[in-house]
């Protein structure tokens, strides 16, 4: 699973192929050249959403599983008075996560 802050899986590909020389999907999965987003539409028009729903909700299942993972380690090693306190520290975090 990727964690991105662009809403484009593709145009960050592109981005990180353009800032580093090489994007995650050539180097972890040999994709030699980045499709264009009317490349994909174009394979996806012809799936059915019904063939895509078990793997969404297996995706879903699994990062549902890793927030709460994350947030029961993190709870263990911080003390929170609030579920606004929680909250406020995963965004400080986020930030942090999205400048580096």
């Amino acid at each position: 699973m990727f964690f991105t802050q662009a809403p484009s899986f593709l145009a960050y590909q592109r981005a990180v192929a353009g800032n580093k020389g090489r994007s995650n999907a050539q180097s972890l999965f040999g994709v030699h050249q980045i499709p264009s987003d009317n490349q994909i539409r174009s394979l996806l028009d012809e799936v059915s959403p019904s063939c895509l729903l078990a793997v969404f909700e297996h995706v879903i299942a699994g990062a549902r599983k890793t927030l709460f993972d994350d947030l029961r380690a993190l709870t263990r090693y911080m003390y929170f008075d609030s579920c606004n306190h929680l909250r406020e520290e995963l965004l400080s975090v986020n930030q942090v996560i999205s400048l580096a």
